[in-house]
Parts: structure tokens; C-alpha cells; sequence
């Protein structure tokens, strides 16, 4: 164990995650926003109990995305030490342009001149490297911060004919991916499910851990993203990001080496998982009902998958959690992890149905009332459960 893995507090201590995220914060010297932190650790924690499907879906105001971009790469480079590709979609990204641009950060890798990679590839994106020095980035499809050099990379991709193509990076974060076509999105869904795809007649393999976050503004908060059923799937965690309300340090100076170092993660990933008793097992199963019934919401997504992230993300909440008060506990998962996971894991799978104000009142007067602090009286154009996080809050109350 290093030096600065030893320093590090370990899983299942007294104050665990309140120490790891004071270690973060103190070794950075800047502030580091806690729930994008929280939400990148809960997608890291115990990773090989849920291997398929275990990416991160990030909602923000339209005018803020950029921003959560700086800053999630930044985090994700400099404190988990993970090789970053940024990856921004249009409405004119093709297929062979997606996977010519995944391909070109392996190409930049053995390029040798620190040069941009090559752009006598066909594809509607523009690639470019970013900047150093003072954090600012060239506009462009791809950019990855200078740090990502210094990461040691998972694999390398070896050609039929034994050219070797470099390493793919080890987490993609991917802008705008609503605004791109169905068939890019299902090619995206394929190489994400299949692991591997051919381009040129060469086959490439994923790294085993990649982490994929997608970023999407909120819009009014009733709509899921504009990303195909199939794909959004693929995204078993969620959250919206107030970036208004953050204290936090867009883009951090480069860190070498990652605050979080790659032994520390790996135990992290490996972590065994709580198991979760019979009664807490039939409120979920109520809560997943509950979601799936109610008048109000478009839940066909909420299927298989989605119950096997809601139990294993409530796990991962013990594991983090539980010890919070101070005192050594076993882990037992609770009430309050599901209650911590329930929005994340679903929210972004459901949506509000387009229905008529006079059937918004029928339904507000049959739906169990809202504490008397909480409660609003129906008028003409008002519309109860405005937002699809809200209407989850109710079903917590209710269930």
C-alpha cells in the first residue's frame, strides 16, 4: 500500500465518506462540488457486482453545461485518475464519425509529437486537443485535459494485422448526445452493450471499467432525455446539478499523482456489497410499483434493469453511508438508502404524461394528501407534480 493510499480513510471507519471527501478537498486545495463527487464515487463503488449498464447521467441548465463539463473532467482526471475523452455530439454526427472520434484519443496516445491527432479521417466532428496551461479548451468534438498522459492506461488496442492503435481512455464524457441521430445512438448503444466494435476491419475492445457520463439539460423537468430507450437504459445512475449553487472550482490545476490512486479504486470496485433484508426488499418492490402505477408518470423504462441498479445503488449507499454518525456499525442497508438512491436510479427513466388540467384535479383529489405545511389547493392551470422529481417525492411519502 503507498504512502498516500495509506492516508486515505478506510471503507466501513467511523465518518467515512465526510474523511474521504475532506482528504479530496485538502489535497486539491480547491473546493471540489460534493454531489458531482458523490455521484462519480457511487458509480465507482462496487462496480463489478454491476458490470452492464453502470453509467452516469448528469442534468443541468442548458447555460450551465459547459461548466459541469470543466468540472467533471477535471474530477475525474485529477482526483480519480482516470484518462478522460470529451466527446460532443451534433445533429450531423454520423455513426462512422462517433467511432472514428473514440478511436482518434488512442491515435493522439501514439502520435509521439504531442500533436493533434489525425484529422484526414472523414467524420462530422472536429477533433482537438486541449489546451495547457491555463485550463482553456479549443472548441471542438474532442478534448481531454493534459493530465491524461500521465494515467496509466487499461489496454491497448492491437490491429488484425498487429498495429497497435493505443489505449482507450478510461472514462467518456459525452455532450449534447440528444441532439444526435437515432442511428448514431444505437451505435453507441451497440459498441456500449457489446463491448467491441469493427472499424476499418480492425475489432476494438472497451476497457472493463470505462465509465461513461452523458450530459443533458434539464428542460422543464417533466421530459426524459431525448435518448433512445435502449440507450438511456444504459445509464443506471442520475442526478441534477445545480451549478448556480455550487462553491466549486470549474477546472482544477493538474494533480500527478491522482488524489485517489488506481490501488485505492480498485478495492473500491471490488468492494463486496451488503446484502439487503426481505422487508426492506418488498418496499422497494412497493416503491418500484408505486412508480410504475402512478397516473401521472410514462414508466415503461422502469424494468429489469432499472430494479437491479435501485437494489444494487441502495447497497453501495450502505456501504458509503452507514457509518456516518460516528460509530463502527454493521452494514445494514436502511430506509433512508433506499430513500438516498430512489430519484437517481429511476428518475431519468420516467416521465409526466401529457394530460388535461381537469384530469390533473381529479387525480390531485384521489392521490394521498401532502403534510399540511406541504399542501396547495388546485386552481385552474396549475399542474400538480410540476416536475418529475417531485411527484417521486410523493411517492416516498406515500409508500
Amino acid at each position: 500500500m503507498t504512502t498516500q493510499s495509506s492516508q486515505l480513510p478506510e471503507l466501513g471507519s467511523p465518518h467515512y465518506f465526510a474523511s474521504l471527501y475532506a482528504h479530496v478537498s485538502e489535497a486539491l486545495g480547491v473546493p471540489v462540488d460534493k454531489h458531482v463527487f458523490t455521484c462519480i464515487l457511487f458509480c465507482l463503488m462496487g462496480r463489478t457486482h454491476l458490470p452492464s449498464g453502470n453509467h452516469l447521467l448528469l442534468r443541468t441548465q442548458r447555460e450551465e453545461l459547459s461548466q459541469l463539463r470543466e468540472m467533471l473532467i477535471s474530477m475525474l482526471s485529477n482526483v480519480f485518475g482516470l484518462t478522460t475523452l470529451h466527446l460532443r455530439c451534433r445533429s450531423d454526427t454520423s455513426p462512422e464519425s462517433l467511432l472514428s472520434d473514440l478511436l482518434s484519443y488512442s491515435a493522439s496516445e501514439v502520435d509521439g509529437s504531442g500533436g493533434a491527432p489525425n484529422h484526414g479521417r472523414k467524420g462530422s466532428i472536429s477533433n482537438s486537443r486541449a489546451s495547457s496551461g491555463n485550463g482553456r479548451r479549443l472548441q471542438g468534438s474532442l478534448s481531454r485535459p493534459t493530465t491524461g498522459n500521465a494515467r496509466s492506461p487499461p489496454t491497448s488496442l492491437i490491429s488484425r494485422g498487429g498495429g497497435s492503435f493505443g489505449p482507450l481512455p478510461q472514462a467518456l464524457v459525452v455532450s449534447s448526445l440528444g441532439r444526435s441521430s437515432h442511428d448514431t445512438q444505437e451505435c453507441l448503444w451497440n459498441v456500449l452493450r457489446a463491448r467491441s466494435w469493427i472499424y476499418n476491419g480492425t475489432v476494438h475492445h472497451l476497457p472493463d471499467d470505462l465509465l461513461v457520463i452523458a450530459l443533458n439539460d434539464i428542460g422543464d423537468g417533466r421530459e426524459k432525455p431525448h435518448i433512445i430507450p435502449c440507450l438511456l437504459d444504459q445509464f443506471s445512475f442520475s442526478s441534477y446539478v445545480n451549478i448556480a449553487g455550487s462553491s466549486a472550482q470549474f477546472s482544477s490545476p493538474p494533480t500527478l499523482p491522482a488524489v485517489i490512486p488506481t490501488q485505492y479504486l480498485h478495492r473500491l470496485k471490488q468492494h463486496p456489497l451488503p446484502s439487503i433484508d426481505p422487508f426492506l426488499t418488498n418496499y422497494m418492490s412497493n416503491l418500484l410499483t408505486g412508480t410504475t402505477q402512478h397516473p401521472l408518470l410514462h414508466a415503461l423504462l422502469v424494468g429489469n434493469r432499472a430494479r437491479s441498479a435501485f437494489k444494487h445503488f441502495t447497497a453501495v449507499s450502505t456501504a458509503l453511508f452507514c457509518n456516518e454518525d460516528g460509530r463502527i456499525q454493521a452494514q445494514h442497508a436502511t430506509q433512508e438508502d433506499i430513500a438516498r438512491v430512489y430519484v437517481h436510479v429511476l428518475g431519468h427513466r420516467v416521465s409526466i404524461r401529457n394530460v388535461g388540467e381537469g384530469v390533473l384535479s381529479i387525480l390531485d383529489r384521489t392521490l394521498a394528501p401532502l403534510p399540511h405545511d406541504e399542501r396547495k389547493e388546485w386552481k385552474p392551470g396549475m399542474k400538480r407534480g410540476e416536475t418529475v422529481p417531485q411527484i417521486m417525492r410523493d411517492i416516498l411519502a406515500m409508500v
